[in-house]
C-alpha cells in the first residue's frame, strides 16, 4: 500500500514538474517575438495566467482565439515615438497560413494586396484599419484609429529589423513582472490582474499639459441615483488649442470655448424623465376646412445632466452666436433625438434633459481630479441605449479615479466588474 502511494505521489510531483516545465517552457518562447525599438506605450497580456485564472477549457476563450495562429504565454501591444499614440503594433507566430488567410477575409475582412519577392503576404481591412503582413512563420499587424500607413514599420518587424533586444530595460522590466496585465511607458508603469471576474489595475501616467490643479473638486449627485457619474478637473487647453469639432453642418471651434473654460466637466445618467413635445396634426373645422393643430405629447428620454464650470455668460452668448443653441435650447438640427436644456448662472453652466435642474450644485474638495463610476447592469436594466448592450453585456460594474502625484505625473486606480 505504501509502494502504491510513494508511487502515485512521485507520478504527481512529475506532472506538475512537467507542467511547469512547460509553462516556462512558453513563457521563454513568448519573449522571442520582435518588438520594435521606438516602443512608447508597451503592454504585455498575461495570456496563460488568463487562461489559468478564467479556464483553460472555457468554451468561450477557445471560440475567440483567431485561427491559424499560435497564441504565446505572453502578447505585446505597444504604440511607437513619431507615429500616432492611436495606431497600435503587434506580432505573433503563425500556425496555419491557410486558416489565418481564410480568418483574416471572412472575420476581420481584409483585402490581400499580394506577395512579395520574399513570398510575404500583405493585406488591409475595408475600414482602412487593420494593416497585416505575414508569412509561414509569424505575423505582423497594426491597427491605427486614425487609419495611419504602417507598411514600413510592419515590414521592419516581421524582418527582425530595428527592434528590442532580450537585454533591453523594457524587455527584462517586462520579464519581472507576473501580472495578468502590465505596461510601461519610459517613467510610466502599471499593472492588473483579475480575481474571480473582477480586474484591479493600478499605475502611474503622465499629466504634464493637462491642467489638473493643486486642489480639486467634485460636484455632489445632480441626479438621485446616477447609473453614471464622471467628473474632471483639468483645462485641457494645450489640447484644444486650434482643435475643431465637426456635427453634421456645425463645426464649433474647441479653442474658442476652452477661453471660458473653467477647468471642471461633469456629466451625470439617470433612469427617464419626461419631456413635452408639441407635434402638428391636422383636422377638419366645421366649414370643412383643413386646419393645423398642436398637440402635446409627453414621451420618456434618458435624465442626464452636464456640467461645466468657467465664464458661463460669454460661453452660453458664444454658443447661442454660432446657433448651437437656440432659446436656452440646444439646436435640435445638432441634437434632435430629444430636448436638452440649459441653465446658467455666472460660473456655471448646465445641460440637462430635465427642466428642473439644481443650477448652483453643491461642490466638494477631493483628493482625486479624475472619476468615473458606471453601473452597467442598471443600464442594462433602464434599456435606454439598446444600441450599447451587446457591448455592455461582459461588464457588471467600473470604479475608476486618478489622484495628482507631481506636476507631470499622475496615478490611477480601476475596478472592472466582468460577467
Amino acid at each position: 500500500m505504501k509502494k502504491v502511494l510513494f508511487i502515485s505521489a512521485a507520478v504527481m510531483v512529475l506532472l506538475l514538474i512537467v507542467g511547469y516545465g512547460y509553462l516556462q517552457f512558453r513563457k521563454y518562447n513568448s519573449f522571442k517575438v520582435h518588438i520594435h525599438n521606438g516602443a512608447s506605450l508597451l503592454l504585455k497580456v498575461n495570456v496563460d495566467g488568463l487562461l489559468f485564472e478564467m479556464g483553460y477549457g472555457n468554451k468561450q476563450n477557445k471560440k475567440n482565439v483567431p485561427r491559424g495562429l499560435s497564441i504565446p504565454a505572453n502578447v505585446f501591444i505597444y504604440n511607437l515615438h513619431g507615429k500616432s499614440p492611436l495606431t497600435f503594433f503587434c506580432s505573433l507566430p503563425v500556425k496555419d497560413t491557410a486558416a489565418l488567410s481564410n480568418y483574416l477575409s471572412k472575420v476581420m475582412n481584409v483585402s490581400f494586396t499580394g506577395r512579395n519577392p520574399d513570398g510575404e503576404l500583405s493585406g488591409r481591412s475595408k475600414d482602412g484599419r487593420l494593416t497585416v503582413l505575414y508569412d509561414a512563420k509569424n505575423i505582423a499587424f497594426s491597427y491605427s484609429v486614425v487609419k495611419e500607413n504602417a507598411t514600413v514599420i510592419l515590414n521592419d518587424i516581421l524582418k527582425g529589423r530595428n527592434t528590442l533586444k532580450n537585454s533591453d530595460p523594457k524587455i527584462q522590466q517586462l520579464k519581472r513582472s507576473a501580472a495578468h496585465f502590465f505596461y510601461t511607458d519610459e517613467k510610466y508603469s502599471g499593472e492588473g490582474n483579475i480575481k474571480d471576474n473582477l480586474l484591479v489595475m493600478t499605475g502611474s501616467f503622465p499629466i504634464a499639459g493637462l491642467g489638473v490643479p493643486d486642489q480639486s473638486v467634485e460636484n455632489m449627485n445632480l441626479i438621485g441615483k446616477p447609473v453614471l457619474k464622471i467628473w474632471l478637473n483639468a483645462d485641457l487647453k494645450k489640447f484644444l488649442h486650434r482643435q475643431s469639432l465637426a456635427l453634421k453642418n456645425f463645426t464649433i471651434p474647441l479653442d474658442s470655448i476652452a477661453k471660458n473654460y473653467g477647468g471642471y466637466a461633469a456629466l451625470e445618467l439617470g433612469n427617464y424623465t419626461t419631456q413635452e413635445n408639441q407635434e402638428v396634426t391636422y383636422d377638419y373645422n366645421d366649414d370643412f376646412e383643413k386646419v393645423e393643430l398642436l398637440k402635446t405629447k409627453k414621451v420618456k428620454v434618458p435624465e442626464f445632466v452636464g456640467v461645466m464650470k468657467g465664464k458661463a455668460i460669454p460661453l452660453v452668448n458664444y454658443l447661442h452666436k454660432n446657433n448651437i443653441l437656440q432659446n436656452n435650447l440646444v439646436n435640435k438640427d445638432l441634437f434632435p433625438l430629444y430636448n436638452v436644456y440649459t441653465e446658467n448662472d455666472e460660473s456655471i453652466l448646465l445641460f440637462s434633459t430635465a427642466k428642473t435642474v439644481t443650477k448652483s450644485p453643491a461642490i466638494s474638495n477631493t483628493t482625486s481630479f479624475f472619476s468615473a463610476t458606471i453601473d452597467f447592469n442598471q443600464i442594462r436594466k433602464f434599456n435606454q441605449f439598446p444600441i450599447l448592450n451587446s457591448y455592455i453585456d461582459p461588464f457588471q460594474y467600473l470604479k475608476a479615479k486618478a489622484k495628482k502625484q507631481d506636476a507631470s505625473t499622475g496615478q490611477f486606480d480601476l475596478e472592472l466588474k466582468l460577467n
